[in-house]
């Protein structure tokens, strides 16, 4: 296994009028590829900040984070947005679909977006919604879909432009408890069989206990 993420003395720091809140405190964290981990801890621990951090959604103020070797604190945000597109997928507790949009076209979108060619981004969608038995409800919007259903495209879309790490906030917190156990089971094979690294914030015990790693985050510190 290689290391694909190293989060090193990271600290992040929220500033309100004259005050400063300590987010998180000389975090050192390191994940090797195709790892499962699970970052759990109480609300306000630092946990959902990590992610947004380690997935270079938001900036820190010190310390370092390097994603398949590359320093993401020095890219520009134009440059950022691009290693974003082409490395990292997310799946968010409320799936963040769009209403208007088909399943397929939920897929299609991100595609279409990195510049991929239509012919080639619409067969990759379709392959992925078959990897997460979605295929049938292609033509399906959102509201005629159960939560798994669309956790499962949520999914889907992830992991079509095939990346290199999924982050996940609370993926199944919006689920009820069979759900949840077909959406993990769901991940535990994609990470199996796609060697596919997934970075998961939960609170759930069930969830964590299909990952390989806990970290634990007590007041902005790993413990």
């Amino acid at each position: 296994m290689n290391q694909i993420i190293s989060v090193i003395n990271l600290k992040k720091s929220y500033f309100a009028g004259n005050s400063e809140t300590e987010i998180l405190k000389n975090i050192n964290l390191k994940i090797e590829s195709g790892e499962m981990i699970a970052i759990m801890g109480r609300s306000g621990s630092g946990k959902t900040t990590l992610l947004n951090c380690i997935s270079a959604l938001d900036s820190f103020d010190f310390g370092k984070i390097l994603i398949d070797g590359k320093d993401i604190q020095k890219l520009s945000d134009n440059k950022k947005s691009h290693f974003r597109a082409k490395n990292i997928g997310f799946i968010f507790q409320s799936f963040n679909l769009i209403p208007v949009l088909s399943s397929l076209e939920n897929v299609l979108l991100p595609l279409l977006i990195s510049g991929m060619n239509q012919k080639k981004a619409k067969s990759l969608a379709e392959d992925t919604l078959k990897k997460v038995e979605m295929f049938e409800k292609k033509d399906s919007k959102p509201s005629e879909l159960s939560g798994g259903e669309q956790q499962r495209i949520a999914i889907a879309r992830a992991i079509a432009g095939k990346p290199k790490i999924v982050f996940g906030d609370e993926p199944t917190g919006n689920l009820d408890s069979k759900t949840e156990d077909l959406i993990l089971n769901l991940i535990s094979e994609l990470n199996k069989n796609e060697n596919l690294t997934f970075v998961l914030v939960t609170h759930s015990q069930k969830v964590a206990d299909f990952c390989h790693k806990i970290v634990k985050i007590e007041d902005g510190k790993i413990v």
